[in-house]
């Protein structure tokens, strides 16, 4: 059985952040498609829905204040806001995960590990994969390693793979 990571959501927000820190206008169009991604609509809810993916990216696009947040909008907004104040930062966060090799964990059948910036989950599974909010990922750059929650990227995501 494998287990594979998957970026596409991160990489694409990345492409976001940097549209939006280069003061660039980002499309509504090109928020829309990523509303759209499989791998975002996997952690869309009753209370944070893809209509509120799209007003919350949109109102960072254009540096606003999103009035009436409920309070998933108001984390995914400042989390956002968190990737804008220091690209360099984003870059250090994506890094290891990209090079992040999970062929040693072991998993019931073949899991894809997705990690998505979500609002306040850190972790769930679905459809028979991982989806890891990015936002909760922290590299510490002094002991040059990843983690969630205190614990080794590796460490994290094989306990989560045991529990599903």
């Amino acid at each position: 059985m494998s287990v594979k990571s998957n970026l596409k959501a991160v990489e694409s927000m990345l492409v976001f952040w940097s549209m939006i820190s280069e003061r660039e206008k980002v499309s509504d169009l090109f928020i829309q498609d990523l509303a759209e991604m499989d791998e975002f609509k996997a952690s869309f809810d009753s209370e944070f829905t893809t209509d509120s993916f799209r007003r919350v990216l949109s109102a960072v696009s254009n540096k606003e204040l999103l009035n009436g947040m409920s309070k998933k909008e108001g984390r995914f907004w400042n989390y956002n806001l968190w990737m804008l104040e220091d690209m360099e930062f984003v870059a250090q966060m994506i890094d290891p995960l990209k090079k992040l090799n999970l062929d040693s964990l072991e998993a019931a059948g073949d899991v894809e590990v997705v990690f998505v910036p979500m609002n306040m989950q850190e972790s769930f599974a679905k459809d028979g994969n991982l989806y890891i909010n990015f936002f909760k990922t922290m590299y510490n750059e002094f002991e040059n390693n990843t983690s969630i929650e205190g614990k080794e990227i590796s460490a994290y995501i094989q306990e989560k793979l045991a529990e599903m």
